[in-house]
């Protein structure tokens, strides 16, 4: 898994027993929260999705391979997680797959990740989303840092890691209201 080198990466910024907490959005199957959880067991792992059904399979799931580090199911929308003070601009490296196009999924994200940390957008087709996403990420205080694009073996397809940086806090206002993200999204 291509995702394990950045968290390597992130872990070297933390003192040694501070453990990297990774927070998986929209996790729905657990992907790619649960492997890289089986991998690395000792990273704070939170799983968030919008349906308790889909969680409580994934605590379930997790519970059976007897992890002994916890991790914590969050039964939220994106939006609404983002402006709580437990996670706002607290989370060393925020994940998300086949969520929204790449403003929306901006506008979620970024307020999770704490001043310093990563957004990783995985995206099997980017280009567009990225053009589009203009001033976006400058906006809610993250840059682009890198694009990393990998072939899935068996598949023989494309997939891409966008790698957002949080430079500072992200403005107040933001994420604005679910309505509003998906009327208007930023660029």
């Amino acid at each position: 898994m291509d995702l394990l080198p950045l968290l390597d990466q992130e872990a070297t910024v933390k003192s040694p027993d501070e453990a990297l907490s990774v927070l998986d959005l929209g996790t729905g199957a657990g992907f790619p929260g649960v492997p890289v959880k089986i991998l690395r067991p000792d990273i704070d792992l939170y799983l968030v999705d919008a349906l308790a059904k889909r969680l409580k399979f994934l605590d379930r799931a997790l519970g059976a391979i007897a992890l002994t580090q916890p991790w914590q199911c969050v039964h939220a929308r994106a939006e609404d997680l983002g402006r709580k003070a437990p996670y706002r601009d607290q989370l060393d490296l925020v994940t998300a797959r086949a969520l929204a196009n790449l403003p929306v999924l901006l506008e979620y994200a970024l307020p999770l990740v704490k001043p310093g940390g990563v957004f990783v957008a995985m995206k099997a087709k980017y280009q567009d989303e990225l053009s589009q996403a203009g001033q976006a990420a400058s906006k809610l205080g993250a840059e682009l840092e890198d694009i990393q694009s990998f072939v899935l073996p068996q598949l023989n397809a494309t997939r891409t890691f966008l790698i957002y940086r949080k430079r500072q806090a992200t403005p107040p206002k933001y994420p604005r209201s679910n309505a509003h993200i998906k009327k208007s999204p930023l660029h």
